[in-house]
């Protein structure tokens, strides 16, 4: 390697279906944000996906389609990782999800890449932290260079759980690039209030989030349906798509809501949405770090989340109001509060504008890994 040919990565993943979806979203901005006269960057999916095969990227994909672990494809899968890592020279090989964590690190491991970073996204018992994958996790230490979690909350939990060195894991916040949030101007604003049907007193109270258990979005149509008995001008969106979108549209139509509650689905540019909104909700049962709270406070939205840590830890101590997760009455009453105090609403809007620009711009993200990446790099040369 010359001393100016920039240092390949290779970042695998189980695949990428949506460029939405939290870590897919943040993965795909890490790439594209990396200084390219310093780091070259490799996407390795275990499996295609229709996303994948429609999409333009600014860097080179390899498909390994390994669609079980525990077959004959994981072998003819890992020579061909091994080959792409060898004629390429990947140095530096970074594993999301847990398919991609275990065959990533292994096939990494073998193949004698020097630095190995397996990623933490996801808090909680029931997703990494089963005791079969524990296990596993607990086997991979020995392979793994490093670790990047992306709040304290769930890297500390690691820690614990996994009983890994606590100077092996690190913190990275999710990112966002905040120069789009500059295009939410008051004709946006109208704009986007107008294609919603929605006049000037009333009110929209939106969550955006994937249609799954974890993010409890039954409790959303409850706080709906308590809302709108009291203040009639309240209306309501939930942005996002998934298995559990059938049981919801039952339940608002059970209740009557379908005139209030909209489900547009997912969408690739959430800036109309949070244009329209008034106040942003997340009533998730676990979270790591979510970037739907990340994109309202960017667009200078009141919050009010679920107290759970990863939730406390992104709003910050005082950019929004916070309701013990799984109280459909306190959530009702903390919505209540930001409806009746406009004052309030704007003031937390300042403050949790303020404290993104300071706490998640990508710019800065993206620095902190690339000298995470030096760092070990420089390690691995001792």
């Amino acid at each position: 390697m010359t001393k100016h040919e920039p240092v390949k990565i290779a970042f695998v993943i189980d695949t990428i279906n949506s460029a939405t979806a939290g870590t897919e979203k943040q993965l795909l901005l890490l790439m594209n944000s990396l200084d390219r006269s310093r780091f070259e960057p490799h996407l390795i999916c275990l499996r295609s996906s229709t996303w994948l095969s429609s999409a333009t990227l600014d860097f080179p994909v390899m498909i390994l389609d390994l669609n079980t672990l525990l077959s004959m494809q994981s072998v003819h899968a890992f020579r061909h990782f091994k080959a792409y890592v060898r004629d390429r020279n990947i140095r530096v090989v970074q594993t999301f999800f847990l398919d991609s964590n275990l065959f990533g690190t292994v096939a990494a491991f073998l193949s004698r890449v020097k630095v190995i970073v397996s990623s933490r996204r996801n808090f909680g018992k029931g997703y990494w932290h089963t005791p079969l994958w524990l296990f596993v996790l607990k086997v991979l230490r020995w392979m793994t260079t490093f670790y990047i979690a992306n709040s304290r909350t769930t890297g500390d939990y690691s820690v614990q759980v996994e009983k890994m060195k606590p100077e092996r894991m690190h913190v990275i916040y999710n990112g966002l690039d905040l120069r789009k949030y500059n295009a939410i101007t008051p004709e946006l604003r109208t704009q986007s209030r107008k294609e919603f049907g929605l006049s000037d007193d009333e009110l929209l109270i939106g969550i955006m989030a994937n249609f799954r258990p974890i993010k409890n979005l039954a409790l959303f149509v409850e706080m709906a349906r308590g809302i709108c008995e009291r203040y009639p001008q309240a209306r309501f969106v939930m942005v996002g798509d998934g298995e559990e979108k059938p049981a919801l549209e039952a339940r608002i139509r059970e209740y009557g809501l379908s005139s209030i509650v909209r489900l547009p689905g997912r969408t690739e540019d959430v800036l109309p949405v949070v244009a329209a909104m008034d106040i942003g909700v997340l009533c998730s049962k676990a979270e790591s770090l979510s970037n739907s709270i990340i994109e309202y406070m960017a667009a200078g939205l009141p919050c009010v989340v679920s107290d759970i840590g990863g939730n406390l830890e992104a709003l910050g101590d005082t950019n929004g109001l916070a309701f013990k997760s799984g109280d459909k009455n306190d959530f009702i009453d903390k919505v209540e509060k930001l409806i009746l105090d406009p004052d309030l609403r704007r003031q937390l809007g300042r403050q949790a504008s303020a404290y993104v620009e300071n706490t998640y711009d990508h710019k800065v993200v993206t620095r902190q890994h690339e000298r995470l990446y030096e760092k070990y790099l420089a390690r691995s040369k001792a």
